[in-house]
Parts: C-alpha cells; structure tokens; sequence
C-alpha cells in the first residue's frame, strides 16, 4: 500500500489509499491519507480499524466498506474530469501496477 502511496503521490495524483485484511471473521481496515501529517512530505499518516463479525459488528463492517467504495467512486470521477495527462503509476514504479 505504502510503495503505491507515494507512486501516486510523486505523479500528482490523489494518494490516498484503502486496504480490507479478513478471514471473513475478523476484519481490519487500513487507511493512507493523501497528505502528510508529518514533516517529512514522504511519510503518510495511516489508520487502522479492526472489527470482528462474530462480535455484532457486522453492520459497521458493512458500513465502513460503503464508505470505502463510495470514496473510491468519487476519487476516481475526480481524477477523471481532470482531463490531463500525468504519468501513470506503473511508469513511475518501473512495475506493473493496476489501479
């Protein structure tokens, strides 16, 4: 998560990033900002959330992935109404990236 934050980042794009880790039972969500909190312009400031279905937690395990999509939804329309050309992830890294 955190090479295609700052892939993302040097290219100009919006680096904020999301990641579910489950086992269908436990969950955690990850978060990257897309501005640094730190003195070091590098370094993203990251949260975590961990919830456990097995635990009445299913409603905002639901939930926080509809935040998740929903903000992707609107990162992605953002970046698309730009309208201008920037180097892609994967020129920056030298690696295949699908984003």
């Amino acid at each position: 998560m955190s090479i295609i934050h700052y892939a993302r980042k040097k290219t100009g794009r919006n680096a904020e990033i999301y990641g579910i880790c489950t086992d269908s039972y436990k969950w955690t969500f990850l978060h990257l900002n897309s501005k640094s909190q730190e003195a070091d312009e590098r370094y993203a400031k990251y949260s975590s959330l961990q919830l456990d279905w097995t635990k009445g937690q299913q409603e905002e395990i639901v939930s926080q992935i509809g935040k998740i999509v929903k903000q992707e939804i609107e990162i992605a329309i953002s970046e698309a109404q730009m309208n201008r050309r920037k180097m892609t992830v994967s020129q920056m890294t030298g690696c295949m990236v699908f984003d």
